[in-house]
């Protein structure tokens, strides 16, 4: 079960949601998108990443995935969600490290989300396996290192399919 936890609960296994920019261009206008088709949505969280450590994140970011520091981010800015209650291993943890730290960052994801907000729910697109990742690819590659199922009926990764698991839309 998925739920929304503390700030102060987060581990390593669990997903934070950070607060969008709603200036932002691109996240203005996605935004808008997704809450056509997720009207219960509500447009506060953006990027995500999955906790790896104590303290620590793997951030999907341009140009390549880095990992990052909790701490340097105002508490009011996340949201954390449990994802599986427990832990994962050291082991799951480090290889997902290996295998997605340095990757590329997937910039023409935001085509594809646009393209696939839009044709929701009839037709879906598969998630693209090209070892390049945005911040929603990279959770749900996560998940799937730790055993959790995130997902929702579709392939395509979208953040409103984790938060709507959790309850929140």
């Amino acid at each position: 079960m998925i739920r929304r936890i503390e700030f102060n609960e987060i581990r390593p296994g669990d997903v934070l949601v950070f607060k969008g920019n709603p200036n932002s261009f691109l996240n203005r206008n996605l935004s808008k998108m997704i809450k056509k088709k997720v009207p219960k949505w509500d447009e506060w969280g953006w990027h995500m990443a999955p906790v790896v450590a104590i303290d620590t994140f793997m951030d999907a970011q341009w140009p390549k995935l880095k990992l990052s520091k909790i701490s340097d981010y105002k508490p009011e800015n996340i949201r954390a969600y449990r994802i599986k209650e427990t832990e994962p291993t050291k082991d799951q943890l480090d290889k997902f490290i290996n295998y997605t730290l340095g990757r590329s960052y997937d910039w023409f994801v935001y085509i594809l989300t646009a393209f696939a907000i839009q044709l929701r729910p009839g037709i879906d697109f598969p998630r693209v396996i090209n070892r390049t990742y945005d911040c929603w690819e990279t959770t749900w590659e996560f998940a799937g290192f730790i055993d959790s199922d995130i997902t929702h009926d579709y392939n395509y990764p979208f953040l409103t399919d984790m938060i709507s698991l959790a309850g929140e839309c």
